[in-house]
């Protein structure tokens, strides 16, 4: 499933229209319409706000096709992925910027790549 396919699967489960969407996040109609018609992708900070709002995981909003919690999988983290939280959280917030930036644009390409097949 696309971005804007879970976010639209996002609000309608909750029962919001696009107007009440929109005014959660402080955002137009017309940008989450792009966002849902795949026209216009949402920022990392988006993405974060809605995850956070509806407690899922950033993954899920990327198109993890596992509707988890956030909080159930947290403690589920294998060595690696606790070692690249913790450096991740000694970086700069300009580093962070740009390890953000990188896996955005990585995930980015992995959709279109995972679209192309569907």
């Amino acid at each position: 499933m696309l971005i804007g396919a879970r976010i639209k699967e996002l609000r309608q489960k909750n029962g919001l229209n696009m107007k009440q969407f929109s005014q959660l996040f402080n955002l137009s109609e017309s940008v989450i319409s792009l966002y849902e018609s795949e026209k216009r992708f949402p920022s990392h900070n988006v993405i974060f706000n809605i995850a956070k709002h509806f407690s899922v995981s950033i993954d899920y909003i990327y198109g993890n096709d596992q509707d988890f919690n956030i909080c159930d999988s947290i403690n589920k983290c294998t060595d690696d992925e606790k070692m690249l939280i913790e450096s991740y959280r000694k970086l700069s917030e300009i580093s962070k910027a740009k390890i953000r930036g990188e896996i955005k644009g990585i995930l980015r390409t992995t959709l279109k790549e995972r679209s192309r097949f569907e």
